[in-house]
């Protein structure tokens, strides 16, 4: 499918949905999600929003998944009916809000840190109402945004850094 800057988007793995912004390759766009997060992903696994709807209804009727052709019209009445309930867990990894407090080194806060995260990881993915974590590092020099990243991707996660780099949002 072509692709032209401003068109809206949805991913066709995930329920994000968001608006071209540039054109990187003949098969790499980055979009930038409703949520302002900026993605670049394959041209591959987009599909263009028609109207203003953006619901899964942009995929047609019938789409394949694991060789069944599945009809979606029940399961999208179905969605709009319920509230999901799955919340977002909120962690502040900057020392003032862990309290720490004494004569520590950089790398023990760092430390520290980690151990947090690796809390708030494992807490969201045993809590089956937590849908995303949204991990405040700030800015700084970036080490404790590199630690953090280094145990998404040990974990598997998929996560994304906001406009001003100071956050990741995780999707469990």
């Amino acid at each position: 499918m072509k692709f032209s800057i401003g068109d809206k988007v949805m991913l066709k793995s995930d329920d994000v949905k968001g608006s071209i912004v540039s054109i990187n390759s003949a098969h790499r766009v980055t979009i930038i999600t409703k949520d302002g997060f900026k993605l670049n992903v394959p041209s591959k696994e987009l599909v263009k929003v028609i109207s203003s709807e953006m619901t899964m209804k942009s995929y047609g009727e019938k789409f394949p998944i694991k060789d069944v052709d599945i009809n979606l019209t029940n399961k999208i009445s179905k969605k709009n009916n319920f509230k999901d309930d799955r919340s977002i867990l909120k962690v502040d990894l900057h020392k003032e809000s862990l309290e720490i407090r004494g004569n520590f080194t950089n790398h023990e806060i760092l430390l520290l840190q980690i151990d947090e995260c690796h809390k708030a990881i494992n807490n969201a993915l045993n809590n089956k109402n937590i849908q995303t974590i949204e991990i405040i590092h700030g800015i700084g020099n970036g080490r404790l945004k590199e630690e953090v990243h280094s145990i998404l991707n040990d974990y598997n996660l998929r996560y994304y850094i906001t406009n001003n780099g100071g956050c990741t949002e995780v999707f469990i």
